[in-house]
């Protein structure tokens, strides 16, 4: 869980929590009604890092792949590299905190998906 002050308050320095018998400064007004101090804790950073990880350890192996077996790769790089962005975006606004196995499958099917996007895609004319 982490501190969440409402908009009307300073943001606190990060990291900080509240010690025993805190209170706000009177000047900064009330919460909003029904304000959540506390909120779970899924940072753009643990999502995105999760992302890029698995993205990693899935697609340079594939994309060795299908160079190995003849491909260029280029589009299935480009897919895994577009992936994990999408895939931390929904990992961070999903209503509950992703377990690290759900970016697995996520990852390989959001970056084979773009792949075949950019492969599908007409040439470009010179």
């Amino acid at each position: 869980m982490r501190y969440n002050p409402p908009p009307n308050w300073p943001a606190p320095p990060h990291g900080w929590r509240p010690g025993p018998g805190w209170q706000p400064d009177p000047d900064w007004g009330p919460p909003p009604p029904g304000w959540k101090f506390w909120v779970p804790h899924n940072s753009w950073d643990r999502a995105f890092s999760r992302a890029y990880a698995w993205s990693a350890a899935i697609g340079v192996p594939v994309c060795a792949w299908i160079v190995l077996r003849g491909g260029s790769g280029v589009f299935e790089a480009f897919g895994f590299a577009l992936a994990p962005a999408g895939v931390a975006t929904l990992a961070r606004i999903s209503p509950f905190r992703w377990p690290l196995f759900l970016y697995a499958p996520a990852v390989l099917f959001g970056g084979l998906l773009v792949a075949q996007y950019f492969i599908d895609q007409p040439a470009p004319v010179p």
